[in-house]
């Protein structure tokens, strides 16, 4: 524990010792992000609220040179409402990524709080919709999985030509004073026309591993992207969308005049529950679209599940 504080001590005080720029002021970049659902489910045979279902977001980013190094930093605000329609509790407002870093020829470092290296690494167009894969049977969610943000984590990434590399680790410990342990891994990068990903992370130095392994490729205009993702710890009954291995396998066809449609597959190997998507997006301008789509995931064990809906969203 002492050599690894005399080691991060050490990295602060050459970051402290990096030269002072002669700029006067940061660059500072104001961005948002507001959307919302009206979604209807067959289940319950309810039509979920606007306030349910909308997201909206805050996000400040920085960057300030020094001599060859850049320090960088971003705030980014969950701003959606903390109670729905119905009187429960929800996520928000809550921080997103609250980190600061420094960059140079040596690449990258980066310490807070911020997404973990597994967060959506599949890129689906329709995270943070009703339409989104994760927290589903294809994509798993929950802390260390494509949902939500990580504590306390140092996070260093660099680029070996066209191979990317990303590493997490949390140096810090707990209230009974044992280290956190968390530690995760990305490669990223390209062949033959395939942008290609491999991740993992200990979920919180638990004995479950999980593991993302996936490719993406266009032909033509068609988007192909498959992902299989292991996440250990699953027994009988246990939520298909936090344990299991799994396959994710989606197609995205743009067409004329700004319309575009999504069809994607997903399967809990281990709990043999599937889902399916089919959706269609208009692009109004640059940063404004609306969407339309179904998802229905069919359960091996419970209740099977059908969502349609329409919704908007606005970047800024």
């Amino acid at each position: 524990m002492q050599k690894r504080n005399v080691l991060i001590a050490a990295g602060v005080a050459a970051i402290l010792a990096a030269p002072v720029s002669s700029a006067f002021a940061a660059d500072v970049k104001f961005s948002g992000r507001v959307a919302l659902d009206l979604v209807f489910e067959d289940e319950v045979e309810s039509t979920r609220s606007l306030s349910d279902n909308g997201t909206a977001r805050f996000q400040i980013d920085a960057s300030q040179e020094a001599g060859d190094l850049v320090m960088f930093g971003r705030l980014a605000l969950d701003m959606r409402d903390r109670v729905k329609s119905d009187g429960q509790t929800r996520f928000g407002p809550e921080y997103r990524d609250r980190y600061i870093g420094i960059k140079g020829g040596f690449g990258s470092l980066q310490a807070g709080r911020m997404a973990g290296v597994l967060k959506n690494a599949e890129k689906d167009p329709y995270i943070t919709t009703f339409l989104e894969a994760r927290n589903t049977v294809a994509v798993g969610g929950g802390k260390y999985g494509s949902q939500s943000f990580v504590d306390d984590l140092l996070q260093y990434s660099y680029d070996f030509g066209a191979v990317g590399i990303k590493l997490q680790y949390n140096p810090t410990t707990d209230g009974a004073g044992d280290s956190v342990n968390d530690a995760a891994v990305m490669f990223t990068g390209k062949l033959g026309g395939f942008d290609l990903w491999a991740g993992w992370n200990n979920a919180g130095d638990s004995d479950n591993d999980n593991v993302k392994v996936g490719a993406k490729s266009k032909f033509g205009k068609f988007a192909v992207t498959a992902q299989y993702e292991m996440r250990d710890g699953y027994e009988d009954g246990d939520p298909a969308n936090l344990f299991g291995d799994r396959v994710f396998l989606m197609g995205d066809l743009p067409f004329a005049n700004g319309y575009s449609g999504n069809a994607a597959f997903g399967s809990n190997l281990d709990s043999d529950d599937t889902w399916y998507r089919l959706a269609m997006t208009k692009a109004l301008a640059k940063n404004a679209k609306v969407y339309t789509g179904v998802t229905f995931t069919s359960a091996d064990v419970g209740e099977d599940e059908t969502l349609f809906g329409v919704g908007g969203e606005l970047r800024f």
